[in-house]
């Protein structure tokens, strides 16, 4: 028997970057792929052939196929991860594909679905399989994302990628980027709350300050509601409200005076989550057409899709499953605990509980509430979900 040299996983390896295709088919180059990026050995990635033969064709004379040829090719995949901020920030913006910048480090990325724009966002990967198999797949694009939340331990992250069926089997030019020390996002410190009616007030902001000055009203603010203005990080909170003075949960991004802000009264289930998913699908797909030879133009989304299911410990005083009964409108935000600096979050700003469930957990009463595409909607100008990541990455979605 020969021998041969037998591959750790180890063997393998993924560089990204936050950085953006300027065109389809045309890869980014080594420099701007800085991330060496950690991922579950589950992951893969791969070329996939369509072809047609004559293999069901009479005048052959044998039921085997005599001639057959490629007809297309598509790349697709998903990489599965621990989650860490800068990961599921570029996840993020692959998927919604609109990014809104504050702050000057850590910096919070808010992320948007296009209203009317159909074309996905287009990135380059470069993947070592072995030792000797190594590839730069390009025009990849997200499809959908799924999130895994436990009461302890690492988020999971699960991104399906599809791609024009453009690859280029060459190795990196130079040396892998260096690993760099990731801040991974725990379910420990995730939190799940809904609003009511909102308060209205106005009041002065300063960059790197967590104070509101001079509020016109604090009548009706308490701790824990959630601000929005501008100025405000998303998913600020309020720690206490004296007199004119608002104290918040993080620090202003601008100086302004006189700023409409809204407080949110929210129910917050902190020591009572038990469970926590998240899904969106954007149903990306290759889009085909005539004359592209054997790769796709391009990759175009569909409908978005998303759902959100969560189980929550019931309390002796219905909290939970009259929202759904009664049909209640909710603000609903999700996300890691404000206070931190590194973390993430989505926003549903006008949700009805699609479904109630009641479950048995450790010999414990538990409502399974669930959210969709067709029980959340858009307010006006705010879009029915957004999501947001605070990092040290000052900008995804840069083409180059």
């Amino acid at each position: 028997m020969s021998q041969f040299s037998m591959q750790k996983q180890s063997a393998r390896n993924l560089v990204i970057s936050p950085k953006v295709q300027l065109n389809w088919g045309t890869r980014l180059a080594d420099g701007n792929l800085t991330v060496r990026q950690r991922f579950n050995p589950s992951s893969v990635f791969e070329p996939i052939a369509t072809r047609r033969s004559d293999q069901m064709a009479s005048g052959k004379g044998t039921e085997f196929a005599t001639n057959t040829q490629i007809t297309a090719w598509d790349t697709k995949g998903t990489l599965t991860s621990e989650a860490d901020a800068f990961l599921l920030g570029w996840m993020l913006s692959l998927l919604f594909g609109q990014e809104t910048v504050t702050g000057a480090g850590p910096y919070n990325h808010l992320f948007t679905i296009p209203p009317i724009e159909a074309t996905m966002t287009p990135t380059t990967m470069y993947i070592e399989e072995t030792s000797d198999v190594k590839k730069y797949l390009l025009d990849m694009c997200a499809s959908s994302l799924s999130l895994t939340v436990p009461e302890r331990g690492s988020v999971t992250a699960a991104l399906d990628m599809v791609g024009t069926g453009r690859w280029t089997p060459a190795a990196f030019g130079g040396a892998l980027p260096a690993l760099v020390l990731a801040k991974y996002l725990l379910g420990n410190d995730m939190q799940i709350s809904a609003a009511l009616a909102p308060v209205d007030f106005t009041g002065d902001t300063s960059t790197g300050t967590n104070t509101i000055l001079n509020a016109s009203s604090i009548v009706g603010l308490a701790a824990g509601q959630v601000l929005s203005g501008a100025g405000i990080p998303v998913g600020t909170t309020i720690v206490s409200a004296v007199g004119s003075t608002v104290t918040m949960s993080a620090n202003a991004t601008a100086t302004a005076a006189g700023i409409a802000i809204v407080a949110t009264p929210a129910s917050n289930f902190v020591g009572r989550q038990k469970g926590l998913s998240i899904k969106v699908d954007r149903q990306a797909a290759p889009f085909e057409s005539s004359g592209d030879g054997l790769y796709s133009s391009s990759v175009a989304s569909g409908s978005t899709k998303y759902s959100v299911e969560c189980s929550i410990a019931a309390n002796s005083t219905d909290d939970v499953n009259g929202w759904f009964e009664n049909q209640i409108p909710l603000a609903l935000t999700v996300q890691t605990n404000p206070a931190l600096a590194y973390g993430f979050g989505f926003t549903f700003p006008n949700a009805l509980v699609k479904a109630s469930k009641l479950a048995n957990i450790e010999d414990k009463v538990i409502w399974g509430i669930s959210f969709d595409e067709t029980s959340c909607t858009q307010v006006g100008n705010t879009p029915a979900i957004s999501a947001f990541v605070n990092n040290d990455t000052p900008a995804y979605l840069v083409a180059a």
